[in-house]
């Protein structure tokens, strides 16, 4: 006699009901080659997705302006105005772009309920052309990407505690095996790009398969967390890593290798996706210049000490908070010596060092497609601290400097080439308010500072998450004294100049 269940518990999510995806559109493939790619790319699509059981395609008849992932990642109202008006539950918006080094395909899924980001797929430079090959890649794109909803099947429908799941052979679903039945209730997600990274889940119960078609099974409840926690749209999660009770290492090997058959076919390619780095970047580079401080006393004396070989070395580092806010940090130190300027001073060789250490935030314009890794201007605005450390001296010379206040700056950064191996960039910070400290005397009671640095640097690209970067800086610290200070003869101006070419290396994580 069968058995009527009833809810005694209800167990809700709006993210599990909002996750809920079945139906899939496609937007028009976008190419940089005049429609090579995007045309047999979105054929393609269109073609695993309806092969595809879990889900039902969806033609989106999409008659605006063409998009790229690019544009829609950053802008979840954009993604539900275009997805306004279709019976889909997400959308894929996918990209080709063909440079000298390979072909570059994006491809991701948005939820149409909310605009977000659901799944992310890239695969950078890869060298085949040949349009049949473009389109194996996008296959296996497309089943990475439904891969990363964080669920295998749904519940069909339940007649007492017997079910219906919409998983079946091809999905490696196998006779007798236990699947878990789960409720979504948190989404982790990328802290940049926002798409899904992981989720939190709730075991709802269990299910023995008690027969498997190719593309559906049927099961008996043999756990529930309350009666009828399980229901039509439950959610079925772990399907790849369930172990059967009774089966011997040969069978559960065996069973493995259908598995792999079922989801990857008979002769599966391996898949190395070039994954870029979306958190920041450190560095550090090794600089050789000139050095020159320099103090105009009252009485016409000119006191400087200089260096044609000023080693220097730089440690930097960028994170990334979105594709549009960025914090920095740079810690710079370099040493020298030089001849003491002032005839009867002792001692008559000098050691100076000269550190600087500034943190700064900004916000990133993004000119091509908003892509983070295209052209951009970024303003900043930061502190620094400016330091120049000098020996004491009888009677005083040069004083030890402490520059410290806030800048406001320009980033500027374009790829040279479509690779984006060769890349150009430029730094411009001008100071808002400094403040001057002098030891071991004051050269004057009043000072006007003048403080602006500026920089040409060139990347050359190794790898996805490897740069090699050199140039060129240039640091002016001028300031205008006036007063009595302490010293035994006032100053009227001091400067200090640098000027470095450096080169090292950048790592992106």
């Amino acid at each position: 006699m069968g058995q009527t269940v009833q809810n005694s518990s209800t167990y809700l999510s709006d993210i599990d009901a909002n996750l809920t995806i079945r139906k899939i559109a496609v937007l028009p493939v976008t190419d940089n080659v005049n429609g090579v790619y995007s045309r047999p790319i979105e054929a393609r699509l269109k073609e695993n997705i309806e092969k595809n059981h879990q889900y039902i395609y969806i033609d989106s008849k999409f008659s605006g302006a063409l998009v790229t992932p690019q544009d829609l990642e950053d802008n979840p109202a954009q993604v539900k105005s275009i997805s306004e008006g279709l019976d889909a539950d997400a959308i894929i918006c996918m990209r080709a772009n063909k440079s000298q080094t390979g072909v570059t395909l994006h491809m991701d899924m948005f939820l149409k309920k909310d605009g977000t980001l659901i799944a992310q797929q890239i695969l950078r430079d890869q060298p085949q052309y040949e349009t049949t090959q473009i389109q194996e890649k996008t296959a296996q794109m497309l089943e990475r990407l439904t891969k990363q909803i964080p669920y295998d099947g749904i519940v069909m429908s339940r007649t007492d505690n017997r079910v219906t799941v919409n998983l079946g052979k091809k999905n490696g679903i196998k006779q007798d095996q236990v699947i878990t039945a789960i409720l979504l209730l948190n989404l982790n997600r990328h802290p940049k790009f926002n798409f899904i990274i992981s989720s939190e889940k709730e075991v709802l119960g269990k299910i023995k398969i008690t027969k498997a078609d190719d593309t559906l099974s049927f099961g008996q409840i043999i756990t529930e967390k309350s009666i009828g926690a399980i229901k039509k749209g439950t959610k079925i999660s772990g399907v790849d890593f369930v172990k059967y009770e009774g089966e011997t290492k040969e069978n559960i090997q065996a069973s493995d290798e259908q598995n792999k058959k079922a989801i990857f076919g008979d002769r599966p390619e391996e898949w190395k996706p070039s994954k870029p780095a979306t958190f920041g970047k450190v560095g550090v580079g090794l600089g050789l210049g000139t050095f020159s401080y320099k103090t105009q006393l009252n009485n016409g004396t000119s006191l400087e000490a200089s260096s044609s070989l000023f080693p220097s070395i730089r440690v930097y580092g960028e994170l990334w908070l979105t594709q549009k806010w960025i914090m920095d940090f740079e810690l710079q130190q370099g040493v020298l010596s030089a001849d003491n300027p002032l005839a009867g001073s002792s001692p008559s060789e000098l050691s100076l060092s000269a550190s600087t250490y500034s943190f700064s935030g900004g916000y990133n314009f993004l000119f091509k497609n908003n892509d983070f890794f295209g052209p951009s201007i970024r303003i900043v605005l930061g502190f620094t601290n400016f330091s120049t450390f000098v020996d004491d001296t009888s009677p005083i010379a040069l004083t030890t400097t402490k520059y410290s206040g806030f800048f406001a700056g320009l980033r500027g950064f374009v790829p040279l080439t479509d690779d984006r191996v060769w890349n150009l960039g430029a730094t411009l910070d001008v100071f808002l308010g400094t403040s001057l400290r002098e030891t071991p005397l004051s050269s004057g009671s009043a000072y006007d500072n003048t403080i602006n640095r500026f920089s040409l640097y060139g990347i050359y690209q190794m790898s996805t998450r490897t740069r090699i970067k050199g140039g060129v800086e240039f640091s002016f610290f001028s300031t205008a004294f006036s007063g009595d200070g302490s010293r035994p003869i006032d100053a009227s101006t001091s400067s200090q100049t640098a000027s470095i070419l450096n080169g090292g290396l950048e790592y992106l994580f």
